[in-house]
């Protein structure tokens, strides 16, 4: 069947017009090393191009992407950051010291060698994203067209992040690092960062409290589902209690 299909893709032009050579090609150079595609299909007894694999480039089911690396050494040399990228994500995925002790649920998630098996690291996960948008940069300049991650998925790294503690590094910060400009603004705006640092002028750490709060629920507005803000709401204001700010 497969080469059924590869016979007609060679041998019948594309109804809607489309060049099929350039789809084959693509097939043709990400195919391995070991395995050859026809140059020429005459009769449906040619072998196939239907040895590559093509999904999520950051997919790490398989250990070695095969279609990516003949892709790379056939001459696309711009998807090789994306290889690299890949390749630490594998690398690092089990190493105790980019994992926490505990799971999200606060669940205790250390073997009896003392392994931590909990989720990746704030310090980690912002250095994910600091490569990753690192990567699309590089890659855009290639290929201007190419989002390896978009606003709206930074905006929902901002809110897990919120939603984790983490009040310090912000999404923008490590995009304006990058890109040297920001993303669209996720918190309030300067006149009411101006007013609300007047009305809490004798304890700032209030106003630090109330843009944080701020922050959650534009995030969620942003996201549009406000499913779980309050609880959200609820365990910053606890960790604030907890802090000893009242």
């Amino acid at each position: 069947m497969l080469e059924e299909v590869w016979w007609i893709i060679n041998a019948i032009p594309s109804p809607w017009g489309f060049d099929n050579q350039i789809l084959f090609k693509i097939y043709l150079d990400a195919s391995a090393d070991d395995y050859e595609c026809p140059t020429v299909v005459t009769d449906d007894s040619h072998r196939s191009c239907g040895q590559s694999r093509f999904g999520c480039w950051i997919c790490t089911v398989v250990k070695e992407d095969k279609s990516m690396s003949a892709l790379i050494k056939s001459g696309v040399k711009w998807m090789k950051p994306l290889l690299d990228f890949r390749d630490r994500l594998i690398a690092n995925r089990n190493v105790s010291d980019y994992r926490c002790e505990t799971r999200r649920n606060g669940q205790w998630a250390v073997d009896e060698s003392g392994h931590k098996m909990g989720n990746y690291t704030m310090e980690y996960r912002i250095q994910l994203l600091r490569e990753l948008l690192t990567v699309q940069k590089e890659t855009q300049d290639y290929r201007s067209s190419i989002d390896l991650i978009t606003n709206q998925e930074l905006i929902a790294i901002q809110v897990i992040w919120y939603r984790d503690g983490n009040f310090t590094t912000t999404v923008n910060d490590i995009y304006n690092e990058v890109y040297g400009y920001n993303i669209p603004n996720t918190t309030i705006g300067l006149q009411e960062r101006l007013l609300l640092e007047k009305a809490c002028i004798n304890n700032h750490n209030h106003y630090q409290l109330i843009q944080e709060l701020l922050a959650l629920q534009k995030n969620k507005v942003l996201l549009m589902r406000k499913y779980g803000l309050a609880t959200d709401l609820e365990a910053r204001l606890e960790t604030y209690v907890k802090e000893g700010n009242i």
